[in-house]
Order: C-alpha cells, then sequence, then structure tokens
C-alpha cells in the first residue's frame, strides 16, 4: 500500500519509505491488533487483516504529521506483517 504525505518543502525530492507493522490477533477479543517500531504510538484494532492494512496507513499519515519523526518523507509504503497461528491464518485469507 502507497501513501503521500504533504511535504514541508515542495523543492526538495521525495524520500520515499517502508514501515513494517506487526498485526497479532488477538482470538479472545476476535480483533487484529498492530504496532510498529518504526512509528511510535501506533496502536490499531480492527476486524480484518484487511482493515487493519488500511487503517494502519491512515494512522501512519496521523502520528508522521503529529510526532515529526520523519520531516523528509513524503511517500511510504505499509507492509503488514502477522504473527498470527497457522490455524488463523488459514480462515484470514
Amino acid at each position: 500500500m502507497g501513501y503521500i504525505v504533504s511535504p514541508a518543502k515542495p523543492e526538495v525530492d521525495t524520500m520515499k519509505r517502508k514501515f513494517i507493522v506487526q498485526a497479532i490477533w488477538d482470538e479472545d477479543a476476535g480483533v487484529w491488533s498492530a504496532s510498529s517500531e518504526d512509528i511510535s504510538g501506533l496502536a490499531i484494532e480492527a476486524d480484518s487483516i484487511e482493515s487493519l492494512a488500511a487503517k494502519a496507513g491512515d494512522a501512519i499519515v496521523d502520528l508522521l504529521e503529529m510526532n515529526q519523526d520523519y520531516p523528509e518523507i513524503t511517500s511510504f509504503n505499509v507492509e503488514v506483517r502477522s504473527l498470527a497461528p497457522e490455524r488463523v491464518l488459514a480462515h484470514a485469507s
């Protein structure tokens, strides 16, 4: 998934980055939860892995603007890595 962040300085060359999001299935709650070592403050939940990936991208845009962690980034990709047991992955696909 690719996202574009409004650059602070339009004349600066575009810098693209990939953020890794770790997704874990919470069987008790029936949701996927995600966090990332790359983006401080990212903590989201969704009922499907696809919804989680979409929410992650939107949340990262907001957190990049709020935290100013990576001011040079103008676009990025999100890679969601599942840490779910195989039996759950079979149902998610």
